[in-house]
């Protein structure tokens, strides 16, 4: 068994990475280490914000990867980011068919981030710490 996880993002830009992830998003910095910092997303979830000139891997222009960030607050944060200028990609929609409520947006390098609810409780449930 694993005692968590973190996932690793590397960006050109990293001040303007820092600033999103701590401003913007409010995530709690856990450790810094001079070319990238830990953020807690929550419980034993982290993620990873990295300088591509000292990391492992170099910042793509296409992005493989998405953040879901579960909450019940998804409306609220769909306003919150509005109110900052993020780039939405999508509204908040309700998808009865895979019982979740989630919108989409960027980051500053265009990284794909959800902001997500479980509608059903028995889902809820399996994702709370």
């Amino acid at each position: 068994m694993f005692h968590s996880q973190i996932t690793l993002l590397y960006f050109r830009n990293i001040e303007k990475a820092y600033h999103f992830y701590e401003e913007i998003l409010g995530l709690k910095l856990k450790i810094d280490q001079g070319y990238g910092r830990i953020y807690q997303v929550s419980g034993n979830a982290l993620l990873g914000v990295m300088d591509e000139k000292r990391g492992f891997l170099q910042s793509g222009s296409g992005k493989s990867v998405m953040i879901s960030l579960i909450t019940d607050e998804v409306d609220e944060w769909y306003e919150r980011l509005q109110e900052k200028g993020v780039k939405l990609l999508s509204k908040p929609l309700t998808k009865e068919e895979i019982g979740i409520r989630s919108f989409l947006f960027e980051d500053p390098e265009g990284y794909i981030l959800e902001i997500q609810k479980f509608l059903y409780q028995d889902r809820q449930l399996e994702f709370q710490m």
